[in-house]
């Protein structure tokens, strides 16, 4: 089989793991999605599950041997001084062991390790945004946590547009976190899974994501390309650069209206659908169903 045939081969199994649409709850206010065709690409450090990106460990700081390597060290201090009087030498052992005990209180609250876990998250979300969507349109959480209470609206993308070629992952739920190996260039099973795994808690969501790399680029011998992580100095974890991405057109295949919506979001959605690019997509609506526990959607006619 030529390299070809097997790179197509590759796209159609990549192709029929992609569900046929991809949803985006909104509040009302990202109306502007529409309006602009463009939506935000987020940094996982700033999402609402504060494990995103976040490796776990299992290693803890070994305090015995600590105390055993700080003796050894003011002992070959104290050796190499000779000439230091009594009460320089008390000076100098008391210095030691105050900066010690400091040390060993903020590493009891917090070791090395676990900063060096969250170094991870916060470098991933100097250069990655994420694109966060549902496999389902009629999720009662998600309207309820994501669409302002059933007041906002769900954007359907085809997930078979070229949008979603490059980036779309699916989600994957366990109960164990990625784990950072005692080197600090990876994590346990190849690094992949830290950007795709969260919890069980969280597997109602059915979430796909698109990830895109803001980083700055440098092309690779063998093709590839290789992203630099920014200098921890240069984040500031507490103001995130907005990212925005163009949305194509032909990627949206329908809005659907919140139960709850009101007729001014419903009227910046229909102004917003008027654009000639967006003629092709449908609008629809939601209403809880007589009986069941599950959302029911109808046609809205222009």
């Amino acid at each position: 089989m030529s390299g070809q045939q097997d790179e197509h081969s590759a796209r159609r199994a990549y192709d029929a793991e992609r569900p046929a649409f991809l949803c985006k709850y909104c509040p009302p206010e990202r109306v502007d999605i529409l309006e602009n065709l463009k939506v935000r690409f987020s940094q996982p450090a700033v999402f609402n599950d504060i494990f995103e990106c976040l490796p776990g460990t299992e290693l803890q700081t070994d305090f015995n041997t600590a105390r055993r390597q700080l003796i050894a060290k003011m002992v070959g201090t104290l050796i190499e001084n000779p000439h230091w009087d009594r009460k320089a030498r008390r000076a100098f052992e008391r210095d030691e062991l105050k900066k010690f005990e400091k040390w060993e209180k903020e590493e009891s609250a917090k070791n090395w390790h676990q900063r060096l876990c969250e170094e991870v998250q916060i470098r991933i979300s100097g250069i990655t945004g994420v694109l966060c969507l549902s496999a389902k349109w009629d999720n009662i959480l998600m309207w309820s946590h994501y669409a302002s209470e059933h007041r906002g609206f769900v954007i359907e993308f085809r997930g078979n547009d070229s949008f979603f070629d490059l980036g779309l992952q699916k989600v994957i739920y366990s109960d164990q976190r990625p784990l950072l190996k005692k080197e600090p260039d990876g994590w346990n099973g190849g690094g992949v899974e830290l950007f795709v795994t969260k919890s069980t808690d969280w597997a109602y969501e059915e979430e796909y994501r698109k990830s895109i790399s803001f980083g700055k680029k440098s092309p690779l011998p063998d093709g590839g390309t290789f992203v630099e992580f920014p200098k921890l100095g240069e984040i500031d974890p507490n103001n995130w650069p907005l990212y925005l991405v163009d949305v194509p057109p032909t990627a949206i295949s329908k809005v659907i209206c919140g139960w709850r919506a009101n007729s001014e979001t419903k009227a910046r959605i229909a102004r917003a659908l008027q654009n000639p690019s967006l003629k092709n997509v449908a609008r629809a609506a939601v209403h809880p169903h007589r009986s069941m526990f599950r959302m029911e959607r109808s046609v809205v006619k222009a």
